[in-house]
């Protein structure tokens, strides 16, 4: 693992209220970490004991993690949350054949190192790493949920999708992938965006890949009045795949009266340790 430094800027936050997710953080020790030449915003909940589970966040493109922090609502006393910043101007992630100018930068050894150096530092259970991405962040979770299995045990796919074409970890991953239906920068159904030239793979292309490496073999369906839930849940170790799709949005993080796309991410993964 490559060498890093640190600088850590202590903030105490005694009641934070995130106007977007309408989650409540109190008692929360933030950081900024340094990782070599990178970056990442470090949430930790003070004065607990117990082995809490980590949340790697990934910004979409042009995003930063200081963003998604607000925009996601993801920071809770329940566990350790890291939001990295991407690479390159504007920002973005190797995930694939999309996006931006970050395609040989090595996203997969930062958040490798990343997720190694918390759990050096902090009481993380490991039975419980999760890779949560927005749109390109997104596509860069499929990716290390292909490639760092060893460490990563679930991942959540907002708004993106596969563009990774090998896939084949040495553990099985828990997915859960959210999809607006009418979102134009990353079609549900596959095909050009609205502002990239790629041809995107369709979400359920990513959705079927992790069903069949995680061994899954049945499924069922639940539709609301908004939301259509596809989840094969008897999958290999605990493991277990879940599509959702939002009728009547776009591209963007879901969080409102009807539909949470934070709480039914988290309540999702926290379900499925690894066993």
């Amino acid at each position: 693992m490559k060498k890093h430094t640190h600088i850590i800027i202590p903030i105490i936050v005694l009641v934070v209220i995130s106007i977007i997710s309408g989650i409540v953080i109190s008692l929360v020790g933030q950081s900024i970490e340094h990782l070599d030449e990178r970056t990442y915003i470090l949430n930790v909940p003070k004065n607990s004991n117990d082995k809490l589970p980590l949340v790697v966040a990934l910004h979409g493109s042009g995003g930063n993690g200081r963003e998604f922090q607000t925009v996601s609502g993801l920071d809770s006393e329940e566990f350790i949350t890291a939001y990295p910043n991407g690479s390159g101007f504007p920002t973005d992630w190797a995930g694939g054949e999309c996006c931006g100018n970050s395609l040989n930068t090595d996203d997969v050894g930062f958040i490798r190192d990343l997720i190694v150096e918390v759990e050096a530092n902090y009481n993380v259970d490991t039975s419980r790493v999760f890779i949560i991405g927005f749109s390109s962040g997104g596509i860069m979770a499929y990716r290390l949920g292909c490639e760092l299995s060893e460490y990563v045990t679930g991942i959540g796919v907002h708004s993106g999708t596969i563009e990774f074409s090998e896939c084949a970890p040495d553990y099985p991953v828990s997915l859960i992938h959210i999809h607006g239906d009418e979102d134009l920068v990353v079609p549900l159904e596959g095909g050009e965006g609205l502002f990239d030239t790629v041809l995107f793979a369709p979400a359920e292309t990513g959705v079927k890949t992790y069903v069949v490496v995680d061994g899954c073999s049945s499924e069922s369906l639940v539709v609301s009045e908004k939301v259509k839930q596809q989840l094969w849940d008897n999958c290999s170790r605990n493991t277990a795949v879940s599509f959702v799709t939002v009728s009547e949005q776009g591209h963007g993080w879901f969080n409102s009266d009807s539909f949470s796309s934070t709480k039914t991410m988290v309540d999702f993964l926290s379900a499925h340790p690894r066993s």
